[in-house]
């Protein structure tokens, strides 16, 4: 070689009795030392000269989609660093010469210089949402990588590892999900794959990449037959395949990643998709009358002041765990319904209120499961406001 650099090594086996620890070698033309990194650690090194020459030797051939690399500034491994510089290169970056180094995971301070990545498959709505959140938050061009499931498909470990190495996001977030709660019980393996696996292997490639992981879930993680709001230390207690697949995915998620954030919601709504808001709207517009549950009640959300507090989220590294976002309040299907009614200037009264149990049977719905929020005023974020509120504000943007 020629020059001389400070080559940091670290052990990133999880389960290692080493697990975090490091050790630093300094390679020069002048001592000719040689470095060899094995199976399952990680290394970064440092110019210490004007300029350095390397060279690679592979015992293998050299694939760079499954090299994973380490924040060289995370304190929970504080390394130390001569001259507090940071021209460093991890394993596995490819990068054009012209390109600096930030690192995986350096924070910003600013939005637009943050990659932010909503991930979605099947129903794209809300993803959409959140990409629209982003973009009127001042995210745009390379600071955002919006991938749907033909993009990325999370269910591929392989693929995941990959994409998020190729981005290097530093807020991943995933809104990806098998969302037909009647077919998942039919098909709970595969909801969990989705639900369960998936999540777990985009915790896995976060803390791989040291990018933080906004995971999206839902209020079917409880049972659904309390009388008073669920926050957001309740126990959960699924009822249904699709329940327990989301909570599989919870688990999996702050399980690998302590900073992480799990934003729970519910009955959402918005200018996105099918939705229950435009179904009522196109009844209302075409005279119709409608028959709408009134033992089921919730809290309507409007998807879009979920997807503005996710981007705070994204600006606050420590805020992390469990959040609910849902517009405050309550009401049944029918309330809902009604004030959709009321709202489009239609009569209230074509809607008619009916029990769940004179519906063809299906999978159970829960009977209440309205979510209380405290952890936004916890962190100083302001929480969603009341449902009527947004109904109100989000209707003029939302057609049948």
């Amino acid at each position: 070689m020629n020059g001389a650099v400070m080559d940091i090594i670290v052990d990133i086996r999880l389960g290692s009795p080493t697990f975090a620890r490091w050790e630093a070698m300094h390679l020069s033309r002048q001592n000719q030392r040689g470095v060899f990194i094995s199976a399952g650690l990680g290394h970064a090194f440092m110019g210490l000269s004007a300029s350095a020459t390397l060279i690679y030797l592979c015992s293998t051939p050299y694939a760079p989609t499954f090299e994973h690399a380490v924040n060289p500034f995370d304190p929970a491994i504080s390394i130390t660093w001569p001259g507090g510089t940071r021209t460093i290169l991890p394993t596995g970056t490819r990068r054009r010469r012209s390109t600096p180094w930030r690192g995986p995971a350096c924070s910003r301070a600013r939005l637009p210089a943050m990659r932010m990545w909503p991930a979605s498959v099947g129903p794209r709505a809300f993803g959409r949402e959140v990409t629209a959140s982003l973009r009127s938050a001042g995210a745009s061009g390379p600071d955002l990588v919006a991938l749907d499931r033909a993009g990325l498909d999370i269910t591929d470990t392989d693929a995941v590892h990959a994409a998020i190495g190729r981005y290097r996001p530093d807020v991943v977030v995933n809104c990806a999900a098998f969302t037909a709660v009647d077919q998942a019980e039919a098909r709970e393996a595969e909801a969990t794959r989705v639900n369960g696996d998936g999540s777990a292997y985009l915790a896995a490639a976060c803390g791989a990449w040291s990018a933080r992981l906004i995971h999206v879930s839902t209020d079917y993680v409880f049972r659904g037959d309390a009388r008073t709001p669920y926050f957001e230390d309740d126990p959960p207690g699924p009822r249904t395949a699709y329940g327990r697949s989301k909570l599989v995915g919870e688990r999996a998620v702050l399980g690998r990643l302590p900073n992480a954030a799990v934003v729970r919601t519910a009955w959402l709504y918005g200018s996105h998709g099918h939705n229950f808001v435009r179904t009522m709207l196109g009844a209302a517009e075409r005279g119709e009358s409608v028959d709408v549950v009134d033992d089921q009640v919730g809290s309507p959300t409007w998807a879009a002041e979920v997807a503005d507090r996710i981007v705070e989220l994204g600006l606050r590294p420590d805020a992390g765990g469990v959040f609910h976002a849902v517009n405050a309040g309550q009401a049944s299907w029918f309330q809902f319904a009604t004030e959709i009614f009321r709202i489009a200037g239609a009569d209230p009264a074509r809607v008619r209120a009916i029990r769940t149990r004179s519906l063809p049977a299906r999978t159970p719905r829960p009977a209440y499961t309205v979510l209380g929020h405290r952890r936004w005023r916890d962190m100083g974020i302001g929480p969603p406001g009341d449902w009527r509120s947004a109904l109100r504000a989000a209707l003029p943007g939302i057609r049948p």
